[in-house]
């Protein structure tokens, strides 16, 4: 395959609105690496993967670390991600232990992964071409990457939030497969050896100040909706805890609530209402109901969840049945709130909020 630094531009690709399509947080001691982009992505760990290590960030929770043999997590018969052939923005957290030979990130086959060759940063459009930047690698310690393949066919690299060089190309990737992995190419080489955090993947070209601004944020998303009602009240770590979503804000759509920045080891769940609200101290709390006292939320087996030692949960809901004393569907052009509450202790038991988050529907 040919190393090319630099070639000529001869098409240019329509550009997509930027939309979060794939998100592995990572966090999961065990099972399947959850999708929280609300698309439903989750990916199955194979070989020797360990889960539940360390991440990047106290707001990134944990990650995985990979073997460099065998280890890898396949999204499997998975068409939805299909149309990356070129515009998209790859990111992740990373943690070399090595910086000899191929070793991939996130890709499918057989249109493209991102990666390192050596320690140079590469995105490689399988059969086409190999974009190889500029070195950037080091071993044993955290790193944010990223590569905006744009639809010029310009591959621009980032580190730690800078953009460190660009690669020039002459079209987009084949036509990816149905098959997409995390810290391998194709499921079968090219294997990571070290640590991986919070891969995100979006359509549509992020811009030098998104990508910083994801940098300086570790675990925020690009994400939909209007905050409101915020900063929230500090909890007894000191920090305001902050609510996000990410997925289609269409009835029916895929949407994924997340809250970040929460006290660890606390159990919190989501609520929502059509009409904000602000009532300090609400049930003896110690923090704001930014909604209606008439709220729903989703308290169902298996909704309320454990914020972990990286004081982080989230949840997918279905916009066709918000459960509400009678079940509610989304309709378009309505506006919806939404907020998370948690458990807290400071130092007696008590409780707090998040901001506000609001939601138009299209």
């Amino acid at each position: 395959m040919k190393l090319t630094p630099f070639s000529l531009l001869v098409l240019t690709a329509p550009a997509f609105p930027q939309t979060l399509v794939a998100h592995f947080r990572l966090d999961e001691a065990s099972g399947e690496a959850f999708d929280a982009s609300g698309a439903g992505h989750d990916a199955a760990w194979l070989g020797g993967a360990t889960q539940g290590v360390p991440g990047a960030h106290a707001a990134t929770g944990l990650g995985a670390q990979l073997d460099g043999v065998d280890a890898r997590a396949g999204l499997m018969n998975n068409t939805v991600l299909d149309p990356l052939t070129s515009d998209f923005t790859v990111l992740a957290w990373i943690n070399l232990d090595t910086t000899n030979g191929f070793q991939r990130i996130f890709g499918g086959d057989p249109g493209w992964g991102f990666g390192f060759v050596n320690n140079q940063i590469l995105l490689t459009t399988y059969g086409v071409q190999d974009f190889v930047g500029p070195t950037a690698a080091q071993t044993g310690a955290w790193m944010h990457v990223a590569v905006v393949f744009d639809a010029s066919f310009l591959a621009t690299y980032y580190v730690d939030g800078a953009a460190i060089g660009s690669v020039v190309g002459t079209g987009p990737s084949n036509a990816p497969g149905p098959n997409w992995w995390i810290g391998s190419k194709q499921g079968n080489t090219e294997y990571w050896q070290g640590a991986i955090d919070d891969v995100q993947v979006y359509q549509g070209s992020l811009s030098a100040v998104q990508v910083g601004q994801l940098f300086s944020a570790p675990g925020s998303t690009l994400e939909v909706g209007t905050s409101y009602c915020g900063p929230s009240l500090p909890h007894s770590g000191g920090q305001s805890a902050w609510i996000g979503a990410s997925g289609g804000t269409y009835p029916g759509g895929l949407l994924a609530l997340d809250a970040v920045s929460l006290p660890p080891n606390q159990f919190g769940y989501f609520i929502f209402s059509q009409t904000q609200g602000f009532t300090a101290g609400f049930g003896g709390s110690s923090g704001v109901l930014c909604l209606d006292t008439s709220y729903g939320g989703f308290r169902a087996p298996g909704q309320i969840a454990l914020s972990g030692p990286g004081g982080a949960i989230g949840i997918e809901i279905d916009t066709t049945t918000l459960p509400m004393p009678t079940p509610v569907t989304v309709q378009s052009g309505q506006t919806w709130h939404f907020q998370a509450w948690f458990r807290d202790s400071n130092p007696a038991p008590t409780s707090n909020f998040t901001n506000g988050l609001s939601l138009t529907f299209q």
